[in-house]
């Protein structure tokens, strides 16, 4: 089954913005590969990078023609995000408009309620949902009793139950990283002092979960409270096959709380420095 996923951008017309960097969505490339794992096709289209018109991007649906579109959309994205999924239902009315992130997470229903063109939002983490989604919207089973989401059924909002966290984060595959030319992120900087003009660069990420609530991060809505880690082994294998696979020399680490767990810092700093 085919199955495109969007990055959205904070401003439409315009690719990036000066103050903010510009990093592969690595969140949509952990999606893309359980997805492939599982044998479906998979497209992703950031629009951070790539140019926007609402015609090209008809275009663009007509010629790919997927199953189902899955969005990612934070906050000040949401109203771009439901341009994207007004679009798609008017040009694939039969296409299954799904929406992940923060924003939809901490209001599931209420996302739903006021954008009418998205079917189902995955809640939270979304790797084991997506992959059950799309089996059962292959297979035209119906969405009820599926964990992590919330969706439609005869008019009505249903919330389902809450998924659980995935345990060991090494059983995911290593994000795909191949899907979008990596010479596209080279418009803007990764953060500042950091730019893929000069580097080949990497975003990773170590765990999931933070045990703090910060006002301005939404993680814990996300992830929760606690930490989840990655094995030193596992991290320093996915950072072997970016140096073998796509030449990187610079690893930018997006976790929140990296050094919180010692001893697992200092394996990675020892492994990054063989």
């Amino acid at each position: 089954m085919k199955i495109v996923l969007i990055a959205t951008p904070l401003t439409f017309g315009k690719r990036y913005t000066e103050f903010g960097g510009i990093q592969y969505p690595i969140n949509l490339g952990y999606l893309a590969a359980v997805l492939l794992r599982e044998g479906h096709e998979v497209e992703l289209w950031d629009y951070n990078v790539e140019e926007f018109s609402e015609e090209s991007f008809k275009s663009r649906l007509l010629k790919s023609r997927p199953s189902v579109v899955g969005i990612h959309a934070k906050t000040p994205t949401i109203l771009i995000a439901n341009k994207f999924a007004e679009l798609t239902k008017k040009s694939l009315p039969n296409s299954a408009v799904i929406i992940g992130g923060p924003h939809s997470t901490a209001i599931p229903v209420r996302t739903l309620n006021e954008f009418p063109d998205i079917d189902v939002v995955v809640v939270g983490e979304g790797e084991t949902t997506i992959v059950e989604l799309c089996n059962r919207i292959k297979s035209n089973e119906k969405l009820t009793g599926l964990k992590g989401i919330a969706h439609r059924v005869e008019g009505r909002i249903v919330l389902e139950e809450k998924r659980p966290l995935i345990e060991n984060l090494d059983d995911l595959p290593f994000p795909t990283r191949d899907l979008i030319d990596i010479e596209k992120y080279k418009i803007a900087h990764v953060e500042r002092g950091i730019s893929r003009k000069f580097l080949n660069v990497a975003e990773i990420m170590v765990a999931r979960g933070c045990p703090y609530q910060c006002i301005f991060c939404a993680g814990h809505i996300s992830y929760g409270l606690r930490i989840r880690y990655r094995s030193a082994e596992n991290v320093l294998k996915e950072v072997k096959e970016c140096v073998d696979k796509y030449n990187v020399n610079y690893v930018n680490i997006n976790d929140d709380t990296i050094t919180i767990k010692k001893d697992l810092l200092y394996k990675l700093c020892d492994g990054f420095k063989e």
